[in-house]
């Protein structure tokens, strides 16, 4: 019997096809596949559902994105109920592991905060170039490079009070940032994201793709934080370098399938049925073909 599969997406809008292209790929290899909106999970008695069906039946639960915050707490409650090793993304995972404050061992100097004060004078013992974002913002949106106290005052000021991100400026980013995809043990791939004119290199926001081998610099930090995320049971996600630094780890829904196949003229899909196939212990044929 062929393995099957759940994805759980959301209504918004999404900033890339890994909804359509990533079942699609399970479907291409005779996977049996099903999608639902995550707030059809239901809860009856003990047994976590979704139209009837008891969720823990599927081989694997992939949920792509985070859905709509207002539930959010209690759907990351009702998937902690299932065995987390069926879930791609674990249900501690959105909560502990998605915002940047998780991954600043390896990361520039890095200062976060809701007090734009303390920010200021963080800057004023430490003078230089700085990039400015929320801790959680995703996209590139409101990333800023400052230099000044004044910057910082005025950007924090005019926001919504979330907690921001201060991080030393690392000027090696103006040669591109690396975009490495992971998927169970596989690398799947890499490329370069080249800055639009404000420096982001995010491609939702006019970043530029091009092909890339990994320096053995990159190579030694993607295969650390690669680590951490298969101990944190983590099953894809994107690792963003520069300079030697670590820039980002995406683990909600980092995109990155439709460049590498349109960079690299092949589908990397299927490398990811085979890394889900091996990281679940699923003998398919059709994943190995």
């Amino acid at each position: 019997m062929p393995p099957s599969i759940l994805f759980l997406t959301g209504p918004e809008a999404p900033h890339n096809d890994n909804h359509q292209r990533i079942p699609q790929g399970f479907r291409d290899a005779h996977w049996k596949v099903h999608c639902h909106n995550h707030e059809e999970l239901t809860l009856s008695q003990d047994l976590v559902t979704i139209k009837s069906k008891y969720i823990a039946d599927y081989d694997v639960i992939w949920s792509i994105g985070l859905g709509r915050m207002c539930s959010f707490v209690d759907r990351m409650q009702l998937l902690s109920l299932l065995p987390q090793e069926k879930l791609m993304l674990p249900a501690h995972a959105p909560l502990l592991l998605h915002g940047k404050a998780a991954w600043l061992k390896q990361a520039p100097q890095t200062h976060i905060s809701m007090d734009a004060g303390h920010l200021t004078t963080v800057m004023a013992d430490h003078p230089g170039t700085w990039v400015l974002k929320p801790n959680a913002g995703s996209l590139g949106r409101s990333v800023h490079r400052v230099r000044k106290a004044s910057q910082v005052r005025q950007i924090i000021g005019q926001a919504t009070p979330q907690y921001w991100l201060l991080q030393h400026y690392v000027p090696e980013i103006e040669q591109g940032e690396t975009r490495t995809l992971i998927c169970g043990t596989a690398v799947i791939g890499s490329y370069l994201r080249l800055p639009n004119a404000q420096g982001i290199t995010n491609l939702s926001a006019g970043g530029r793709a091009e092909t890339t081998t990994l320096t053995a610099t990159d190579r030694r930090l993607v295969q650390q934080v690669h680590q951490q995320l298969i101990q944190y049971g983590i099953g894809f996600a994107a690792i963003d370098t520069a300079g030697g630094y670590l820039i980002e780890t995406n683990i909600a829904n980092p995109g990155g399938l439709e460049t590498l196949s349109r960079l690299y003229q092949r589908d990397f899909t299927r490398d990811v049925v085979n890394a889900v196939s091996a990281r679940h212990h699923l003998d398919w044929p059709e994943s190995t073909a």
